[in-house]
């Protein structure tokens, strides 16, 4: 397990979670510590923001089901990002 809390910016958390949902709420956990989360939850919840950001740079949503929306903008899967 790797402990979040030694990383000492924003960037380097960013570097190290990537667009791995589970990294993040296990940061997130570790990070807040009395937050009244618990990690699955916080699974979910940054997996839908991952991949709302990802949908939203494609362009306009124009529905909340993922799949629907690849197959009807003709959108192959996603392939990780390069770094910036």
């Amino acid at each position: 397990m790797t402990d979040y809390t030694k990383l000492t910016d924003g960037d380097s958390l960013h570097r190290e979670c990537g667009l791995d949902a589970k990294k993040w709420a296990e940061a997130f956990c570790q990070l807040n510590p009395t937050a009244n989360v618990d990690e699955d939850t916080m699974l979910g919840w940054f997996a839908n923001v991952i991949m709302w950001t990802l949908d939203t740079e494609r362009g306009t949503i124009h529905n909340g089901d993922h799949m629907q929306y690849l197959m009807d903008n003709n959108l192959p899967p996603y392939e990780p990002m390069a770094s910036k």
